[in-house]
This record gives structure tokens, sequence and C-alpha cells, in this order.
């Protein structure tokens, strides 16, 4: 979070090596104006927006098990 916005401290957390469950193969954030996470193909949503309460856009946490990480420039979709 930024020094001095407002909103929630919200943390990601995971855990390695449960038992039935397939490892995490890549991650996607979202920064959109819908107030719910749309679908995005080989990805689950992680129904929790990462800027709640900061006013702002939606961020939209995303997980796989099936889409392998690629190695990507940053982008900046929004700049303050």
């Amino acid at each position: 979070m930024k020094q001095g916005a407002s909103g929630k401290f919200i943390y990601m957390v995971w855990k390695n090596g449960e038992p039935g469950k397939k490892p995490i193969t890549a991650l996607q954030l979202l920064v959109t104006g819908q107030s719910s996470p749309p679908h995005i193909a080989g990805y689950q949503a992680i129904n929790q927006d990462l800027n709640e309460g900061a006013g702002g856009p939606y961020i939209w946490p995303y997980y796989s098990t099936t889409v392998q990480l690629q190695t990507k420039e940053e982008t900046v979709l929004i700049k303050a």
C-alpha cells in the first residue's frame, strides 16, 4: 500500500506442498473498473479486491495451475 493511502492491509499467503493440490504455475493481477473479477481463461480468480477501501480501480488477483509463467517486461497499465 502507498504511504498515506487509506484502505485495508491485505496479504496474500500460500502454502508449499499441500497434499492433493496442484502447484501454482502463474499469477496475474487485473486492474479494472469491474466490481467483480471477470473470467480469464486458464486462471482462477481470488475474490478479493487488493485495492479495497483505498479508492480507485479494482485490482483482482488470479492464479493458475495449468498456465506456464512467461517472462514478460513490466507494463504500467494505469499511472497515477
